[in-house]
């Protein structure tokens, strides 16, 4: 949301590493019937081989990236309301809207677009509070959000597991996917994914206001400038985020090897202390990269994830569109292992940084990005 002149290195970089653990999260759902799974509280069965990898994910990716990029976004805000006016901004929330729609009905139900653009214009009223007042608002709405996941445990333990019927279920949305037609799947889509997602999407806005916050009391108080005492400030908050994340990913380690994907009220308490930890390792995930592109060594390293950074809607919108297409095109769904997945999720990243290096050697913006502000120029 900022000028390309005045970006910020370091907020480029993370936002592109960013990037690939959305993209890694959302892989499955493009190739397996996650969505189904989710919605009948289950995890998918995977191979022994394949188990580690899917705690890896649950552990140090599943809900760890989704709350950087929304920290970044609250950030942008408070940099783009520093020199343009909430009008502009407004407009700019309403084609991201019209954006994410499109993305959202017709190719992929875990659109996160229109959450934001309609979450973005909430965070308006929040902008002249005061930042002590913007934290707390974020920790409340962060508070409230788990507490509500908590309750789902508790929703959990009358759940009556009808194996036969979840697998009827799994098997006529693969056959979806698999073989019917676009206008047959889109019906459909409606109905299966669509119509449930929105009616969770009051609930869903919590987390990612409270995110939002984050990122403007960050603006607010100039944490994402470098200086001595900012350092000194997110080694601090390392140290801490470390410790609490430590215990929070050794709880649910355990509970992940004792008792995986086997019932609604596990998967529960799972995903609760999955989010839990998603808060203190996306801030740590964050503080950590900022500290190392300040380094010459690790900058070097992570240089090339500004590139998909600075065309970060572009290449989010194609990430689903390129997997999708391909999936679709070669018969893929439902064949791709977790392992196949996210090796052709890293394959479709490398190349996505490849192709935004050499389109920003001669544009600005990328395609999306420029259209985007190309309808909305006052």
């Amino acid at each position: 949301m900022t000028n390309n002149q005045n970006r910020i290195l370091q907020l480029d970089i993370i936002r592109g590493v960013a990037l690939l653990g959305i993209f890694l999260i959302n892989m499955p759902s493009f190739h397996s019937p996650q969505f189904m799974y989710s919605f009948f509280g289950l995890s998918q069965s995977y191979t022994e081989f394949e188990k580690g990898l899917a705690i890896f994910l649950n552990l140090f990716i599943e809900m760890k990236f989704y709350p950087i990029f929304s920290f970044l976004f609250g950030l942008s805000f408070y940099l783009f309301l520093s020199k343009y006016p909430v009008s502009f901004y407004i407009k700019r929330m309403i084609v991201l809207l019209l954006i994410g729609l499109c993305h959202f009905f017709f190719l992929w139900y875990g659109d996160i677009l229109h959450a934001y653009a309609l979450t973005g214009i909430m965070l308006i009223p929040f902008y002249h509070l005061k930042p002590k007042q913007i934290l707390i608002w974020s920790m409340i709405l962060l508070f409230t959000y788990h507490l509500v996941l908590l309750s789902t445990i508790f929703s959990s333990i009358g759940y009556i597991y009808d194996e036969g019927f979840i697998n009827e279920n799994i098997k006529a949305y693969i056959t979806l996917y698999q073989s019917d037609s676009y206008i047959h799947w889109f019906f459909s889509h409606l109905q299966i994914e669509i119509i449930p997602i929105l009616f969770q999407l009051p609930i869903s806005i919590f987390p990612i206001l409270g995110f939002f916050l984050l990122g403007l009391y960050a603006g607010k108080k100039n944490l994402y400038t470098i200086s001595l005492q900012n350092k000194r400030l997110l080694k601090k908050v390392i140290v801490w985020c470390s410790i609490i994340s430590l215990l929070l990913v050794i709880t649910n380690f355990s509970f992940l090897t004792t008792h995986i994907f086997t019932s609604p009220i596990q998967h529960s308490i799972s995903q609760f202390v999955t989010s839990l930890s998603g808060v203190t390792l996306s801030i740590l995930y964050m503080c950590t990269l900022y500290i190392w592109v300040i380094k010459e060594k690790w900058k070097k390293l992570l240089l090339p994830f500004q590139y998909v950074g600075r065309m970060s809607l572009t290449n989010y919108l194609f990430q689903s569109l390129i997997s999708i297409g391909m999936i679709r095109i070669f018969d893929l769904y439902g064949k791709l292992s977790l392992i196949e997945g996210t090796l052709l999720c890293v394959l479709i990243f490398a190349v996505q940084t490849i192709v935004s290096y050499i389109w920003l050697l001669k544009f600005k913006k990328g395609p999306i990005e420029w259209f985007w502000r190309k309808v909305t120029k006052t």
